[in-house]
């Protein structure tokens, strides 16, 4: 051996093999990335190494086989919230489908406008669980998803149409067959994820109901204006709601609110916030002192359904905005009660009461007069002030 040669360590040659082998590799891994299916296999390994994903509920709505409105949307995530806690899981995502070409588009209950559906689709800002949000523009391409991620995902609904995808017997047990739906009323429990029935069979076995809730970031803003523009009155908001032209059955006459404003005009405790629509605010008759449009300070839903959840109380027609106040759990009073479907889908008669309702949440059947609307603000507001001085009515 000569002087000068090196000797190498004995595990040297395999380091270099190592090193070699390491530039191979990535050159493939270069190689698999810079193509579709190349990036879909890599993902798919990245999952396989990472350990089991953490387990997920994933509501479906999809727009060409629903109607449904922001009242059913907060139905729908109020049973996801049950749902979750139903079965321990961690997280809740959403599935939004939107086939363009589907044939059910030609109807006019299932042709509904774009900022119906964003509505719609806005409403996750109630569901205090939510995880990611996805929007596919047909049904195939969410079908897809939904195989390549059927181990991941409880579904709600249970089942796809063609019954392969997510189907669950955890959830299916828990529903009752009904008839095929063919109208408004004809609801098919397992397949309408927003049958209010559902929140009822979850209270009746656990007591409670999980609370929906605004973003922290909302709430903040809406507190930041009540502490300028209310305190130290009270808020009490109310629903303005004139629609001409879907569901008028649910209208209330605004002289019957502007009579109840008026009623407590010399009452510095308390200031009204009225929330509707931009149309629907513009009346001259609520320029009144004791009254702020909420549309001149917000423009969002999610605005008004903070003023909701951060009202003293807060006054209703029957829909969606009285829904969530429900399983927010702010004290309301909601008159109107006509609910074609509501004995049908919940079980309780006509003059009767959702079982999850707290005792200051209350439900009045039948077209109201002022001197109903007058006596049970009066008498909310009074329960109210006993119950911080005394404790809850037994």
């Amino acid at each position: 051996m000569h002087a000068n040669d090196k000797v190498l360590p004995v595990d040297e040659p395999v380091r270099e093999e190592k090193a070699s082998m390491h530039s191979g590799m990535q050159r493939i891994w270069e190689r698999l990335g810079r193509s579709g299916p190349g990036q879909a296999l890599l993902r798919r390994a990245e999952m396989a190494l990472a350990g089991r994903p953490e387990r997920r509920l994933l509501g479906v709505w999809w727009f060409q086989t629903l109607s449904g409105s922001i009242g059913d949307a907060t139905i729908f995530h109020e049973i996801l919230l049950c749902l979750k806690e139903e079965y321990g899981l961690d997280r809740i995502d959403v599935a939004f489908i939107d086939d363009a070409g589907h044939v059910d588009n030609r109807e006019s209950r299932y042709h509904l406008g774009q900022r119906f559906k964003d509505n719609v689709v806005s409403m996750c800002c109630v569901n205090p669980c939510l995880g990611s949000v996805f929007r596919f523009d047909a049904w195939e391409e969410f079908l897809r998803f939904a195989r390549v991620w059927r181990r991941r995902y409880v579904f709600h609904p249970a089942w796809d149409a063609t019954g392969e995808i997510g189907l669950d017997a955890r959830i299916r047990d828990l529903f009752a067959d009904r008839p095929r739906k063919t109208g408004p009323g004809d609801f098919v429990l397992h397949r309408l994820p927003y049958d209010p029935r559902q929140i009822a069979l979850f209270y009746a076995r656990h007591g409670s109901i999980p609370r929906e809730s605004c973003r922290r970031e909302t709430l903040e803003q809406v507190r930041a204006f009540l502490a300028e523009h209310v305190f130290p009155a009270r808020p009490v908001v109310i629903q303005i709601r004139h629609n001409p032209m879907r569901e008028c059955h649910k209208n209330i006459s605004l002289d019957l609110w502007l009579s109840l404003i008026d009623s407590r005009r010399q009452d510095p405790n308390i200031r009204f916030i009225v929330i509707g629509h931009p149309e629907e605010l513009a009346d001259s008759r609520l320029d009144r002192p004791n009254v702020i449009r909420s549309k001149q300070h917000f423009s969002s839903i999610e605005a008004d359904l903070a003023l909701i959840q951060t009202s003293r109380l807060a006054i209703f027609n029957p829909g969606g905005l009285a829904n969530f106040s429900w399983y927010a759990g702010t004290p309301s009073l909601t008159f109107h009660a006509d609910y074609r479907q509501l004995p049908e889908l919940t079980g309780i008669p006509p003059n009767g009461r959702l079982p999850y309702h707290t005792p200051y949440q209350r439900l009045f059947w039948g077209e109201p007069d002022k001197e109903t609307i007058l006596r049970e603000f009066d008498r909310l507001v009074t329960d109210l002030d006993r119950a911080e001085m005394d404790g809850p009515p037994a």
